[in-house]
């Protein structure tokens, strides 16, 4: 017995004493790392950071199409031929980005983890893709709902936990990247889009046990991709200002990828443009949200805007600080800057009237302020390519004037000031293109406001009232040049500026949302920090009468404030902000901005009947039913197809092919954990021998 229980012991100190082995999951949670969109422009950020994650010198990458899918519920199998194909070109690039990325001799293999049914997801042998020894699960672009409705509450999604907690890195592009936060942000809901993207319900966000993001990822931020590339910047405000949700939103843009590490450390920027923060928390804006008019328009104050660019500023969700600079504890802000000088007439600001015309609520207020009938106004055309068109679009603005008018059109080579004919008692100035404005040719106009005729700029024309404006023609609609107009002007040196007439001390840029032009709009403010930039969207205006400053129309009015805020750049030249401030003002607000204070305390505004607001009722738990049993007539997942001969990828990767590989046979579990349960096992049955044995002896 006693040389049994020598034996035993023996065992156990070696055992006890034998090295830890590594252990990916042992020490670290996995990373999440969403993308905007995109796919060749990130692979060599995301490769950077999966090949980091290598274990025993290779690197295992399940790639997730379930997002292809049209239907959580049935797939022909001609769709999941089709979609099998298009994976397997993204399954081919992923992997030979990251042999690129990975030191010579390290084995990189990606396969294809064909799940685009619910009852795929509930298949064991697609489960079991998920070894522990799988580096990064890459989820591909399409439709997040249908992604989710595929795999929550289901095998594959409580894998992706799994995986996620023992080290691995989990990464989607495009609405991949939407489904990692557990709050999704699912879209638009319907008969909305980006131009009504500040209506309450506007944004389809998913919070239930059954409606949600994958479980594993974070919870306590909102993410939405194609950022600024399509205009969604009023769509996630709209969605952290929601009550019950998290309110602090993560907008990444296109071809842009971010790394979080630990549900809250946000940072290492890679790809080409920027990410966006909106914390609507730290100063209770969604607590002080109100909803304004019929349509409920979201009125909101200190929002705090942080921008994160390419290898540089970090942002914990948890402090909600920007590594650049600490959030200041209480700010006073004022809005005497848009003071009219003495004499001055009353002053309107529009971003584009031509939706409301002709009967516009801020025309007639101008004619008003002009003086009503008996009114003599002026109508100045600039910014037109041609007079004919400049004269086509005058027509719609005088349609709605009951009082007597004339016309003058502007060229843009003009440089001889205009003269204004006596008796005028109001001008209109309309525009359309900001780089065809012959600024020197309408100086005269200052003259005459400051004079104390009123004065209405609208569209083009309204961004001259600013010290200075962006002389760039409107954003095209297709081609190369929009991602230029758009993306790139979130990079220094990318959005040309010229003097404006100087009437105001501020920014204005008109169009804001319907033209996209929020790159302009921040590249202005971060040029001109000094100085608060004004968006202005289409059908609203800024209406001052020398006593108020009141928003007109039917849209809103963003005020973008970096007076108070921290810049740098990033490696891209990308634009970062820490502590920049956010207002929305809607019809009938004073633009006068409150104290940001973190001990503020609000009463929050009574929340709109979502159900009344939406056309349809919104998705009901039934539509993710709760797990059943594999259908015995389910149809096998369907093998990785070989790509076609005409392209130079190889045949695609099987599970039982990448397994051929690993150089090195892993345990299912924690292999250390085995082997110390192993010998403290050991240990129990040696102490328990060596009692046993002392207990028999006489005493």
């Amino acid at each position: 017995m006693r040389k049994i229980w020598a034996l035993l012991a023996f065992v156990t100190l070696v055992v006890l004493l034998a090295p830890p082995q590594p252990v990916r999951g042992q020490a670290t949670q996995g990373v999440l790392v969403p993308i905007g969109g995109g796919y060749s422009d990130v692979y060599s950020g995301l490769c950077t950071i999966i090949v980091a994650r290598a274990q025993n010198n290779t690197v295992q990458i399940l790639v997730l199409p379930t997002t292809y899918s049209t239907s959580s519920e049935t797939i022909s199998e001609g769709e999941r031929q089709v979609n099998m194909t298009d994976a397997e070109t993204r399954r081919y690039e992923i992997q030979e980005a990251c042999k690129r990325a990975a030191p010579e001799g390290m084995n990189v293999t990606a396969v294809i983890v064909p799940v685009f049914t619910r009852a795929d997801a509930l298949l064991p042998e697609n489960a079991a893709y998920f070894t522990p020894d799988v580096t990064a699960v890459f989820i591909l672009g399409g439709d997040q709902t249908v992604a989710m409705r595929t795999i929550a509450n289901t095998p594959i999604e409580q894998a992706i936990s799994d995986a996620y907690e023992q080290g691995t890195v989990i990464a989607g592009t495009s609405a991949g990247g939407g489904m990692l936060a557990s709050s999704m942000l699912a879209g638009y809901n319907l008969n909305f889009a980006a131009e009504s993207g500040l209506k309450f319900g506007a944004a389809d966000v998913w919070n239930s046990p059954d409606l949600h993001g994958l479980s594993s990822s974070l919870p306590n931020a909102i993410l939405d991709q194609h950022f600024f590339q399509r205009a969604r910047l009023s769509r996630l405000l709209n969605a952290i200002l929601l009550p019950g949700v998290p309110h602090v939103g993560i907008g990444v843009d296109a071809y842009t990828g971010v790394r979080v590490d630990g549900y809250n450390q946000v940072g290492n920027v890679f790809g080409l443009y920027v990410v966006a923060v909106l914390d609507a928390e730290t100063y209770h804006a969604a607590d002080a949200v109100r909803y304004v008019g019929e349509d409920h328009l979201l009125s909101v104050r200190n929002v705090l805007v942080h921008l994160l660019a390419k290898d540089g500023a970090r942002y914990d969700l948890t402090t909600r600080q920007a590594s650049l600079a600490p959030f200041p504890a209480r700010l006073e802000r004022d809005a005497d800057f848009l003071s009219l000088p003495p004499g001055a007439g009353a002053l309107f600001l529009g971003g584009n009237l031509l939706g409301s015309l002709p009967q516009s609520p801020v025309l007639a207020q101008f004619e008003q302020a002009s003086g009503g009938q008996a009114a003599n106004i002026l109508v100045v055309m600039a910014g037109y390519k041609s007079g004919t068109a400049a004269n086509a679009e005058a027509k719609k603005y005088t349609a709605g004037l009951s009082a007597t008018h004339q016309e003058v059109f502007i060229p843009a080579d003009q440089t001889e000031p205009i003269t204004i004919p006596e008796g005028i008692t109001g001008i209109l100035v309309i525009g359309k293109d900001q780089s065809l404005l012959p600024v020197a040719a309408l100086a005269p106009l200052k003259d005459a406001w400051m004079q104390g005729t009123p004065m209405l700029l609208d569209n083009a024309a309204a961004a001259l009232a600013g010290s200075v404006y962006s002389n760039h023609e409107p954003t095209p609609t297709e081609g190369e040049e929009v991602e230029a107009a758009t993306q790139r002007s979130f990079l220094q040196g990318r959005t040309q500026f010229a003097d404006g007439l100087g009437l105001l001390p501020a920014i204005f840029e008109p169009r804001l949302v319907d033209n996209n032009r929020w790159g302009r709009l921040f590249s202005l403010a971060y040029n001109h920090p000094q100085q608060v930039a004004f968006g202005l969207t289409q059908d609203a205006a800024l209406w001052l009468d020398g006593e108020t400053i009141t928003v007109l129309g039917m849209g809103s009015v963003f005020s973008l404030d970096l007076r108070f805020a921290t810049l740098s750049l990033g490696t891209n030249e990308g634009f970062e902000i820490a502590n920049g401030l956010l207002d929305v003002f809607q019809p009938g607000d004073v633009l006068r901005y409150e104290t940001a204070d973190i001990a503020a305390i609000y009463q929050a505004a009574p929340t709109p009947d979502l159900s009344a607001i939406l056309a349809t009722p919104p998705p009901q738990p039934t539509d993710i039913p709760p797990t059943p049993a594999p259908s015995a007539t389910v149809a096998p997942a369907t093998a990785t197809p070989t790509r076609s001969a005409d392209t130079a990828a190889p045949e695609a990767t099987t599970l039982a092919e990448a397994a051929a590989t690993q150089s090195t046979p892993t345990l299912q579990g924690n292999p250390t954990s085995f082997v110390l349960g192993i010998g403290g096992a050991l240990m129990l049955i040696g102490i328990g021998t060596f009692l046993f044995t002392k207990l028999r002896k006489p005493q």
